[in-house]
């Protein structure tokens, strides 16, 4: 988990704990930590106080509170209206906002399965599967009831096929999602790592959560190139491979990172694996760490790999038909399909 998240946590912890404190001051303090972290670190999290109906409730319980809680009430223009019971309103909208964002920023910044061992470790393992229910399902089938209800409308008739189609739509997301596996591909200095490195930039600019580890070259005057891994979790840099006389000699510290990479990738939408080769076409290299991450739950549902030009068909055979190939080796293909398989790459995370 990296520093942001942490902080993101903590402060959403933080400012629950100011709503428990009684005082207007404290609540709206939270309030404003929480929109100013969320600005900084997760502005995705803010539609969430975006909503119309949150709004319009908050404003009918703020006239309510003001109208019928509260004592010594002033006259305002024929109405008595309770400036404590205002109060007492207004600090129930400013609660339910931050509550709201609150569980927003927890559950962007909390991965499911972390989740799931906290809670049995507290003894609350029943609640688990309703908890994954409602990170898996819900937020998806709420935006798509709105969706049809908003087609339906509210006869009887069209009430009923409403809920049949909700059924079905309830069944459809509960079903396993398809794994999509993209390969960029290219003979060596086609520049496959560098095409990679500018996905990862795009995708972290749509708040996409990227994991996994890239290839670097590692000039070598006067014989081939080594190559260095670089891991996205934490931007640490690891000796590969160092070419001497006649073949590759692998560094044992390069395989380490990129296993520690690929096991802080539970909960990314892109993995980025650069490069699978002769070795993984074999079953060896980094390809056992990458079928234990894929065999568990939360694993990246997204893959974007720089593949040996060589050994397409053999990664294939290992990981699963592609989706897209974008060959760097053809010119015409590299300008007309880039942007293309760009798209269907981030399109892919949901984004």
């Amino acid at each position: 988990m990296n520093a942001k998240r942490i902080a993101l946590i903590a402060l959403s912890i933080g400012a629950l704990v100011t709503q428990m404190l009684g005082d207007l001051r404290w609540a709206l303090g939270g309030l404003l930590a929480l929109i100013i972290g969320a600005l900084i670190a997760d502005r995705k999290a803010l539609r969430f106080l975006g909503k119309i109906h949150f709004w319009i409730l908050s404003l009918v319980i703020g006239c309510l509170a003001g109208l019928f809680l509260g004592d010594k009430p002033e006259v305002y223009y024929g109405v008595k209206i309770s400036i404590k019971g205002l109060t007492a309103g207004a600090g129930m909208v400013v609660r339910s906002a931050v509550l709201l964002l609150s569980m927003a920023l927890l559950a962007r910044s909390i991965k499911k399965d972390r989740f799931m061992r906290w809670a049995e470790r507290l003894g609350l393992k029943a609640l688990a599967p309703a908890v994954d229910a409602a990170i898996s399902y819900l937020p998806g089938l709420c935006s798509r009831w709105a969706e049809i209800r908003k087609e339906a409308g509210l006869k009887p008739k069209a009430m009923f096929a409403l809920i049949v189609r909700i059924l079905d739509e309830t069944a459809r997301m509960a079903e396993p999602q398809k794994r999509k596996l993209f390969a960029v591909t290219g003979a060596v200095g086609a520049g496959k790592t560098v095409f990679l490195l500018n996905l990862t930039q795009k995708a972290k600019e749509q708040g996409i959560r990227i994991a996994g580890f890239l290839q670097l070259r590692e000039p070598n005057p006067g014989t081939r190139d080594g190559y260095q891994l670089k891991s996205l979790a934490d931007e640490r840099i690891a000796p590969l491979a160092t070419f001497d006389a006649d073949h590759f000699v692998f560094d044992d510290a390069g395989f380490t990172l990129a296993k520690e990479a690929l096991d802080a990738a539970t909960g990314a939408e892109i993995l980025f694996l650069d490069e699978l080769g002769h070795q993984e076409a074999a079953g060896k290299g980094h390809l056992p760490a990458i079928k234990k991450l894929l065999s568990c739950e939360g694993s990246p549902l997204v893959l974007c790999c720089a593949v040996c030009k060589r050994r397409l068909d053999e990664i294939a055979e290992r990981l699963g038909p592609y989706d897209a190939v974008l060959d760097l080796d053809s010119e015409g293909e590299r300008e007309g399909r880039s942007e293309k398989f760009t798209a269907e790459l981030l399109a892919a995370a949901g984004h």
